[in-house]
């Protein structure tokens, strides 16, 4: 079981803990480490924030729970999971809106992810400025390759406790089963489901390629991860903290970012060593289908038309 990071010593005046999913060697979870000990160092030592990865403090939703309760008082969160909570959020994981690393990331630094970060701050929870990279979303499964939509039909995927994840499988013709990450390597071994949609590195990371043949780049969603703090939480902290954790954590999420690039790239040699066929995908067919199934009209009724004119401004049309 992988430990908790903290900064050395016990007289920190404020102990917060970190939470996420992702396993101890992945870039978000090695960033936010350096952060902690930076962030340790910078303050003197008045601020020890413990890093929890690999889900030890709970599921995804269950550490938004937590986050709102306060007994959790840093997370970091996809927006696929968050719009559970903050339902304006899963604009950002609709299909097939980004299209590349860059551009997701500019979107999210510019008026799209301002106003996504005012949803959020209505909750009462106080998200910081810098999303971070969770790299783009395939699908794996243990039936054939996907080359067209067509391919996915009728096949069981695992998504994550998202709406708009599950209305993109639906919409492309696939049964969506929601089962929680830590859970999916059981659930392909099983056969409760055929497949998963997961970026290439949590292929790697939760050794996915071990119980599946194939990995299709379909790229249909970009896994954003949004950093929060809990509010009350955040305003106990004195405000020459704020600025100390604010720096660090952009500084941070920049790093992360270029991260993730590299490790995409690498990803595909790596899974192909371990035993998996890796097919590119022509995206466009994938992208009317979801159109054609109407789900770009439903996400307008969702969110509104204020909302989706700004998604579309971000990211061309989509309608």
């Amino acid at each position: 079981m992988t430990t908790a990071m903290r900064y050395p010593g016990d007289a920190a005046e404020f102990t917060y803990k970190w939470g996420n999913d992702w396993a101890r060697d992945h870039p978000i979870t090695l960033r936010m480490i350096e952060a902690a000990k930076k962030i340790g160092d910078d303050s003197g030592g008045r601020i020890d924030v413990r890093v929890f990865p690999a889900n030890q403090l709970g599921s995804s939703v269950g550490m938004i729970t937590q986050i709102r309760s306060g007994a959790l008082e840093f997370l970091a969160s996809t927006y696929g999971i968050l719009e559970t909570t903050v339902p304006a959020v899963g604009m950002v994981a609709l299909p097939f809106i980004f299209t590349g690393h860059k551009d997701a990331c500019d979107a999210m630094d510019g008026a799209l992810g301002k106003s996504i970060r005012g949803a959020i701050a209505k909750t009462g929870l106080y998200p910081f400025e810098r999303s971070w990279d969770g790299a783009f979303r395939v699908v794996s499964n243990n039936v054939r390759p996907i080359h067209v939509p067509d391919d996915l039909k009728g096949l069981k995927i695992r998504v994550p406790s998202s709406s708009t994840w599950t209305k993109t499988f639906r919409a492309l013709g696939a049964s969506p089963t929601a089962i929680d990450g830590a859970e999916v390597y059981t659930a392909c071994q099983t056969h409760i489901v055929d497949g998963t949609d997961f970026p290439l590195a949590t292929i790697e990371t939760y050794r996915v390629y071990e119980v599946q043949k194939f990995a299709s780049l379909t790229n249909q969603s970009w896994t954003g991860y949004s950093m929060l703090a809990n509010g009350d939480a955040w305003q106990k902290l004195p405000v020459e903290l704020h600025g100390i954790i604010e720096r660090n954590f952009s500084a941070a999420a920049l790093l992360e970012r270029s991260d993730i690039v590299r490790l995409d790239e690498s990803m595909e040699s790596t899974l192909t060593k371990q035993g998996m066929t890796i097919n590119h995908v022509d995206i466009r067919p994938f992208k009317a289908a979801v159109r054609e199934a109407g789900l770009y009209a439903q996400a307008r009724a969702q969110y509104g038309s204020e909302a989706f004119d700004l998604l579309e401004r971000t990211v061309g049309k989509l309608g």
